[in-house]
């Protein structure tokens, strides 16, 4: 199966044969193009009703726009023309991350919503670790200050409550 970027012009290209013997080329002939997005009804491609362009000995192409290709999922290029089979290529649309045009990540649609809570769990993750090391001394620059009854290194500030010796309680104040 054909993997096409989402939203990517496209050619595709389909072998039509005569109906009669199910085998021969079919030459000189109007194929007409109808498209199925992700399980939908057959309808004409973005541009309107379309003919395959014949390429010769039986193939034709079709050139698919970036509205052709934007729905996700299985995309069905259907060709068919008087006294010959119906021709038909099955694609897969998928998202890519990747922008071949501009050589960079794509950060739009869905995908670029994605990424950025992706990047908000790991901010605050990155910064819940930084506490920790903070808190546990292995931060060099905020050493770890013990009393018995506080807890502090850089911004960080706990207290300590409790007998000391069965039972303690750390409550971070800031």
């Amino acid at each position: 199966m054909r993997q096409i970027a989402q939203a990517t012009a496209y050619t595709v290209m389909l072998k039509v044969v005569l109906s009669a013997d199910h085998f021969t080329a079919a030459t000189g002939k109007t194929v007409a193009i109808k498209l199925s997005k992700d399980g939908g009804a057959f309808a004409d491609p973005h541009a309107g009703a379309t003919n395959a362009t014949e390429v010769s000995s039986g193939w034709y192409k079709v050139a698919l726009d970036q509205t052709d290709t934007a729905t996700l999922g299985d995309l069905v290029v259907r060709g068919t023309a008087a006294s010959c089979d119906d021709s038909e290529q099955i694609c897969q649309v998928t998202f890519s991350a990747w922008d071949e045009d501009t050589s960079e990540h794509n950060n739009g649609g869905s995908f670029g919503a994605y990424l950025q809570i992706v990047g908000g769990i790991v901010d605050s993750t990155g910064d819940a670790v930084d506490e920790l090391h903070t808190l546990h001394g292995l931060s060099i620059p905020d050493p770890v200050t013990v009393t018995p009854t506080l807890r502090t290194a850089g911004t960080i500030s706990q207290t300590i409550s409790g007998n000391g010796t069965t039972t303690s309680t750390v409550t971070r104040t800031a």
